[in-house]
């Protein structure tokens, strides 16, 4: 199956061991029993081998790139110390990897940390599945790993105690299941969950509207005010940002509802899609913007990436001005009366024109009425179209549909 792809492998990897000296003052590397010095750019085509290593097995749902290039090393490793004497036995080497890699079907669980969240009820968006850390989630899902820690028996309740319940109990986990390796699975579990958190984020902007509501994975949030001391000769006082309070997102069984009412479960179902078309990629896309305006702490960069999730959407037919296609776009959208998209039409222009004096350096200070008014302006947009989203397949389906409302 893999012996033409093993084969072509196996004679690269050979003429980059070909390299390999004993002594250099560059590249030293010592793994699997040997040590050898490789220089810089023989060593980068052995990561890049690696990964045609992971795509030529068409394993790349379920391998990463560490787990590849560790085979690989090891693959190299006896070459060098002619433990492969012949083409062949590299070859049948790769190929027996390549195999591996392919029929790998061991289902990993990954479980992470969300912080900012709280449910009354389990929800789940594309493939991943957000609930509460409760004891009895503790002892029926997350004990089932202690099982199989390589730990002393009488060791593994205290490691249990110290780690999970510690870090784990009562707060809200994302629940991920995949067939890969673990890296890999940790990965994609990175990726997946993020994708269905910016979906939360696009809800949360209506469900929440006018709170500072924050939530993400460990690290992709801050979730502190900033504190500083204000002093003058006369006085001095301590001084918290002038943003409301943070606030945790908070799901009850009316919340869920909205999330329904808003989308959220539509564009989620979009996420597991294996035949997704471009025109709900494009939103995705759209939502993906909206949602990292939203973990932006200066103004001007909220403002250009929610210039950015209309851009996404609304690409500029050649020759046509790019501002004027947003515009119009954007306007006949979401709003059904002459004067009021002509209203937007002029208020979305003027939002790239300050767009554009960001961009290129121009003093265009961006004012919170400012910041509101495009936030609206764009989640209505993302809104209106998922409504729609099962009636256009591509960007041109809906450029067409856009040209008819303007001329109808």
């Amino acid at each position: 199956m893999f012996k033409q792809a093993s084969t072509s492998l196996a004679q690269e990897l050979i003429e980059i061991a070909s390299h390999v000296k004993d002594s250099s003052d560059d590249g030293f590397h010592m793994h699997d029993n040997v040590m050898y010095c490789l220089d810089n750019e023989h060593h980068l085509k052995l990561i890049k081998l690696s990964q045609a290593l992971i795509a030529k097995a068409n394993a790349v749902t379920k391998i990463s790139g560490n787990y590849a290039f560790s085979v690989t090393r090891s693959l190299f490793a006896k070459i060098i110390n002619s433990s492969y004497r012949e083409i062949k036995d590299t070859a049948l080497g790769i190929e027996e990897a390549m195999k591996l890699m392919h029929q790998y079907d061991v289902e990993q669980t990954v479980y992470l940390r969300v912080n900012g969240i709280l449910l009354k009820e389990p929800i789940s968006l594309g493939s991943v599945d957000f609930l509460m850390c409760t004891s009895n989630v503790l002892e029926q899902t997350i004990t089932q790993i202690y099982d199989k820690i390589d730990l002393p028996h009488d060791k593994r309740k205290s490691h249990f105690d110290e780690s999970f319940t510690k870090n784990f109990r009562s707060r809200c986990i994302a629940v991920f299941k995949v067939v890969a390796e673990p890296v890999k699975a940790h990965e994609r579990a990175l990726d997946e969950t993020r994708r269905a958190l910016e979906i939360l984020r696009y809800a949360s902007t209506n469900i929440n509207f006018g709170q500072n509501v924050r939530f993400g994975l460990d690290g992709d949030q801050s979730f502190e005010d900033t504190l500083s001391f204000v002093s003058s000769t006369e006085t001095a006082k301590s001084h918290v940002n002038t943003a409301a309070p943070v606030q945790p997102f908070r799901l009850d069984s009316a919340g869920v509802q909205e999330l329904h009412d808003f989308g959220a479960f539509k564009l989620g179902d979009f996420l597991t899609d294996p035949n997704i078309s471009e025109f709900k990629e494009l939103l995705l896309r759209a939502v993906h913007w909206h949602s990292s305006a939203l973990l932006q702490t200066e103004k001007e960069k909220k403002y250009l990436h929610l210039v950015i999730a209309l851009e996404a959407l609304f690409t500029q037919k050649k020759g046509d001005p790019i501002s004027n296609t947003i515009a119009e776009s954007t306007a006949l959208v979401i709003n059904n009366t002459l004067s009021g998209r002509l209203q937007i039409k002029a208020l979305v222009k003027k939002c790239y024109n300050t767009r554009s004096a960001i961009a290129h350096g121009g003093k265009s200070p961006v004012t919170d009425a400012d910041l509101q008014q495009l936030t609206i302006i764009v989640w209505n947009t993302i809104h209106s179209l998922i409504k729609k989203a099962d009636e256009f397949k591509t960007q041109d389906d809906l450029r067409k549909h856009l040209e008819n409302l303007k001329f109808s």
